[in-house]
């Protein structure tokens, strides 16, 4: 491959690498734990983007996760030759050049369209769900402890290989290498900031886990239905 081909080829995904401070619902290395106390008080339809983990496919980077039918499921999010998808096993599925563009058209297809983004097959409790990404859940509207503000900032404006030119005492700055800058950890995660006065919403079931990851619970074997 020429390095004018390859250039083309990673524009999107240093792209999408530059964007991840800005992007609300990306939670970085979360567990699917985390993930899943982040979506409990959400209605269906909730989903946020983490890094893929317990991957040895390198083509898998991100990981959604969402809320469907009061239960809890993560697909992952394919990516090879420059382009970005679902990992549907389905060679009819949209290629986007960056991870907004597919989440762009999830949210499109189920909140203007009012259709699927695909139908997920091959659960034995569950033969056809459809999956709707209706209400991507932002960090951004959350209230955070000062500690995640501070090394939220910095990783938005220094690159971890000049961490070391900050005049930080080492201790803090082994704190914001190893710790993840997109969850806080000190904030919970029971409460919407608008549901506090309003009371509880029922809790999602943690009886069904639809997983199309390949390490879960649920079949892996799915079908993407689009027009």
């Amino acid at each position: 491959m020429s390095s004018c081909n390859w250039d083309q080829e990673r524009k999107g995904l240093l792209e999408t690498i530059q964007a991840l401070p800005s992007l609300g619902y990306y939670y970085g290395n979360i567990t699917v734990e985390d993930a899943e106390l982040i979506l409990k008080k959400e209605p269906n339809g909730a989903f946020l983007v983490r890094d893929s983990s317990d991957s040895e496919d390198i083509r898998d980077i991100f990981t959604i996760t969402f809320k469907i039918q009061n239960c809890f499921g993560s697909v992952r999010i394919d990516y090879a030759k420059g382009f970005f998808s679902l990992s549907l096993m389905d060679p009819g599925l949209p290629l986007f050049s960056t991870l907004m563009g597919l989440v762009s058209h999830c949210l499109e297809r189920s909140v203007v369209h009012k259709q699927p983004v695909c139908v997920l097959t091959g659960h034995s409790q569950n033969n056809n769900v459809n999956l709707y990404l209706t209400k991507p859940v932002s960090r951004h509207t959350r209230m955070h402890s000062l500690m995640y503000l501070c090394r939220d900032s910095v990783h938005k404006f220094v690159t971890v290989d000049k961490l070391n030119r900050l005049g930080l005492p080492a201790r803090l700055v082994q704190y914001y290498m190893k710790k993840n800058p997109y969850f806080d950890e000190h904030l919970s995660y029971e409460f919407e900031p608008d549901q506090v006065s309003q009371g509880t919403q029922s809790s999602a079931s943690g009886s069904l886990r639809i997983d199309t990851t390949g390490n879960g619970n649920g079949g892996n074997n799915n079908d993407a239905n689009r027009s």
